[in-house]
């Protein structure tokens, strides 16, 4: 694996991050602070073969995995937002930080896709 994925694997795996993040907080709403794990990112890159997936493809994950990710937050009260669970780490987290975990990968891995495609990763 090179040190810098393409374009496509952010993306892609924006996509997965996302929907990672959306389980995270589905199992802390459900669960009374559950153990959670963490997938090697690197090797999901290369087992699940980002590359090879097509565009239209992953940029209608990203947006289906979006919409589900604002439906699920949309239903936490206020209260809820301080469920907390154990992070793969063992930390404990709360569903307003991995909300704002999911934000930031999101944010984050658009402007390493810029940058791999050379385009003003500023933006």
């Amino acid at each position: 694996m090179p040190e810098v994925w393409s374009a496509l694997e952010y993306m892609a795996h924006t996509r997965d991050v996302v929907s990672f993040y959306a389980e995270r907080i589905s199992r802390t709403l459900r669960e009374d602070q559950p153990s959670l794990s963490s997938p090697n990112w690197e090797a999901e890159t290369d087992s699940r073969q980002y590359n090879l997936e097509l565009p239209a493809d992953v940029l209608e994950g990203i947006r289906t995995s979006s919409e589900a990710l604002a439906d699920l937050l949309l239903t936490v009260s206020d209260q809820a937002w301080h469920r907390q669970a154990l992070g793969s780490t063992g930390e404990r987290r709360d569903v307003l930080m991995f909300a704002k975990g999911a934000v930031h990968e999101t944010v984050h891995h658009c402007k390493d896709a810029r940058t791999s495609l050379g385009s003003d990763s500023s933006v």
